[in-house]
């Protein structure tokens, strides 16, 4: 979703060399739909929900573009957003 010419309120943005937004960000990295990606860490690894049964779940995991399994971060949406959106 774009807001105006000059800027993108995607949650997922890249400033390196392109941008991704949330679409083509999951198309590439968990085109299974396992996982919904929604928050980049800046390493390559993502925050975002798993999904169960096509539904998204309320928790908040971390996955790590590399190795090891996904690991919980919060138990919700909002509480992931207390803790890495309202930072100063």
């Amino acid at each position: 979703m774009t807001c105006s010419a000059s800027s993108t309120c995607s949650p997922i943005v890249n400033r390196g060399s392109y941008s991704d937004d949330v679409t083509s960000v999951n198309d590439r990295e968990f085109p299974d739909r396992e996982f919904i990606a929604i928050a980049p860490a800046g390493t390559g690894d993502h925050w975002g929900f798993p999904v169960t049964d096509g539904r998204c779940q309320d928790e908040v995991w971390f996955h790590f573009h590399d190795a090891g399994n996904p690991e919980l971060e919060t138990a919700d949406f909002l509480e992931f957003i207390a803790r890495h959106g309202l930072r100063s």
